[in-house]
């Protein structure tokens, strides 16, 4: 156990508190951003480059089966895994699996 300066507890919740609300506003402001642009791929203001949309690495897989069964079908495969059984080796070393398990601090507040 660690005991830690109160006022320095106080100014972690505060900032907490302050970051919760900017994200909510940051938030509130993108969708706005978000409705005025519509469908243009490319955000400017007064002519310079500020924004747009890109494309990213995710595929909404089981939307696209839904949609095209039949296309989806010619593109599935049988894929075997070799993965490392976490379960299983939490419960044969534990002091082991401890080892290299993550710890992260949670202030509670």
């Amino acid at each position: 156990m660690a005991e830690i300066d109160p006022k320095l507890y106080q100014q972690f919740v505060s900032a907490r508190e302050v970051a919760k609300d900017a994200k909510l506003y940051q938030d509130q402001l993108a969708a706005e951003i978000k409705a005025e642009a519509g469908g243009d791929t490319e955000l400017t203001v007064n002519g310079k480059k500020v924004g747009g949309y890109d494309w990213i690495d995710k595929f909404p897989a089981q939307r696209f089966i839904k949609d095209h069964p039949e296309l989806a079908e010619q593109f599935m495969v049988i894929r075997a895994e070799h993965v490392l059984d976490e379960a299983l080796l939490r419960r044969t070393l534990p002091d082991l699996y401890r080892n290299y398990q993550t710890r992260q601090l949670s202030i509670e507040g």
